[in-house]
C-alpha cells in the first residue's frame, strides 16, 4: 500500500513547496479534501497523474519512490548570481512543454514572434526556435520573455510554479519609458546583519526603480543590489529595517574608508571600515558606541561591496 504521507513529501521536494495548502493548490483540490485524504490514507491518483502529465515528473518516482525524478530528460538553464559570500551558480529546469506556455501567453498578450523580437532585442530566428522547442533560452532571455508576457519565469520554464509575477515586477512595466529613464535594481529577500549574524539570502524578492541618470553616476546597475539591515550596531547612521544599496564591484577599501558589507570570522555583516596602515591593518567599526571596534588584518576580511545609499521608512 502506498503511503500518502511519503508521496506528499516527495511532491513537496519536487515542487519546492513546504505546506499542505500549497500542495492542495498545485493539485487543484481544497485543503480540507487533501487533509481528509491524508486522514484516510487515500492517494488522489487522478490529481497526481494530471500534475505529472503537465510537469514531466515520473509517477514511478512520485508514487513508488523508484527511479529517476523526471519522466524524460529535463534541460537546465544555468546562470550565476552574487551574494554576500561571493558568486554562485544556480539553475532552473526547462520542461519540454515550455513552448506550449510560451505560445499560450503570446496568444493572451496578442503578440507575435516579430513583435517580441523587436521589443526584446532577440533575433527573430531565435524566437521562432523557442516557439518550436528547438532552442534553449539563456536565463536572461527567459527573464525578458516572462516580463514581456507578464508571467513568472519559473512558471514559463516549468509550469508548476506560481504563474503571476511578483507585484513589484508587474508594477515596473507600468512606468512610462522605463528603458530610457529608469533602471531596476534587485532587492534580495535576505537581511544583512549589523550585529554580525549570517542571515543573507540572495533570492530576488523584487526590483525597485531608480533614475537611470542617477545610477549611471554611481555604478553599474548589474553590480548593485538592495538589502534590508537587521540589528542596531550601526545606529544612528543606519537603523534596523533600513534598506541599503550595495555596490558589489567595490571589493577594495577606499583610502578614506566607508561602510561596507563584509565577511569576518565567518560572520556576514555591515560595518564602517577604516584602513589603519598600508601594511594590512584595518578597523571594523560599529557606529553604535555600545559595540567594540574590531582590529583585523586585511587577509582575515572579505569585502563584498560598499554601501552607497540607504532608504528608511518614517512609519514602522
Amino acid at each position: 500500500m502506498n503511503n500518502i504521507i511519503s508521496i506528499i513529501e516527495r511532491f513537496k521536494q519536487f515542487s519546492g513547496t513546504e505546506t499542505d495548502s500549497s500542495v492542495a493548490e498545485l493539485l487543484g483540490v481544497s485543503q480540507s479534501a487533501l487533509a481528509e485524504r491524508k486522514r484516510k490514507g487515500s492517494v488522489p491518483y487522478e490529481e497526481f497523474i494530471v500534475f505529472a502529465e503537465r510537469s514531466g515528473i515520473s509517477l514511478d518516482w512520485l508514487i513508488l519512490g523508484k527511479g529517476a525524478t523526471w519522466r524524460e530528460p529535463i534541460k537546465q538553464i544555468k546562470s550565476t548570481t552574487k551574494d554576500l559570500r561571493g558568486e554562485r551558480e544556480f539553475s532552473i529546469p526547462l520542461y519540454p512543454d515550455w513552448p506550449n506556455r510560451l505560445k499560450s501567453q503570446m496568444h493572451v498578450k496578442k503578440t507575435s514572434a516579430e513583435m517580441l523580437s523587436t521589443d526584446l532585442g532577440i533575433k527573430i530566428d531565435k524566437i521562432d526556435g523557442f516557439i518550436q522547442g528547438a532552442i534553449t533560452p539563456t536565463y536572461e532571455e527567459l527573464l525578458k520573455l516572462s516580463a514581456a508576457l507578464g508571467v513568472a519565469e519559473r512558471w514559463l520554464a516549468a509550469g508548476y510554479h506560481d504563474m503571476k509575477l511578483p507585484m513589484a515586477q508587474s508594477d515596473i512595466r507600468k512606468v512610462p519609458d522605463i528603458n530610457e529613464d529608469y533602471v531596476s535594481i534587485r532587492k534580495v529577500t535576505g537581511e544583512i546583519a549589523a550585529n554580525g549574524n549570517p542571515v543573507a539570502d540572495n533570492t530576488i524578492e523584487m526590483r525597485l526603480l531608480f533614475r537611470r541618470d542617477w545610477v549611471s553616476r554611481i555604478g553599474d546597475p548589474a553590480e548593485l543590489s538592495l538589502m534590508r539591515v537587521k540589528g542596531d550596531s550601526m545606529e544612528p547612521t543606519i537603523l534596523s529595517g533600513d534598506l541599503v544599496l550595495i555596490d558589489n564591484s567595490k571589493t577594495a577599501i577606499d583610502p578614506q574608508g566607508g561602510i561596507y558589507t563584509l565577511v569576518w570570522n565567518n560572520d556576514v555583516m555591515i560595518k564602517r571600515v577604516q584602513v589603519v596602515n598600508p601594511q594590512g591593518q584595518i578597523k571594523i567599526i560599529s557606529d553604535n558606541p555600545s559595540y567594540e571596534t574590531i582590529s583585523a588584518n586585511t587577509d582575515q576580511v572579505t569585502i563584498n561591496g560598499k554601501v552607497i545609499w540607504y532608504g528608511r521608512m518614517l512609519v514602522r
